[in-house]
């Protein structure tokens, strides 16, 4: 039987694994030459740099995805601000705060 059903087509599969792929080389990248270059700024502007830049991006390609807002309840919202401020913002915040507090030397790859 057959739990998770999913009907996608190929340009689709590849076009989602495409922009994956991309997602990582781009987080690799920022990762090993941008963010070490920002260790003289205060690491909430860096963090705040990291997601504003992207969500402006985004903004370009998924501005009429908005709309889908409107069908959340308030648990929805309360589940979406709680994901947001833990995983988003707080995550971020102490994971650029710890390479920065390492000087970027004593990095490893966990995969």
């Amino acid at each position: 039987m057959n739990f998770f059903k999913i009907n996608m087509s190929k340009v689709t599969l590849f076009s989602g694994s495409i922009a994956i792929g991309l997602a990582a080389i781009m987080w690799g990248f920022d990762g090993v030459v941008l963010t070490p270059r920002l260790f003289n700024l205060d690491v909430l502007f860096v963090v705040m740099v990291l997601h504003l830049l992207p969500f402006l991006l985004m903004n370009l390609f998924l501005y009429k995805e908005y709309q889908q807002l409107n069908g959340f309840s308030k648990r929805d919202v309360l589940i979406l601000t709680a994901v947001v401020l833990t995983g988003g913002a707080l995550g971020t915040t102490a994971i650029v705060k710890a390479l920065f507090l390492v000087n970027f030397q004593q990095l490893s790859i966990v995969v």
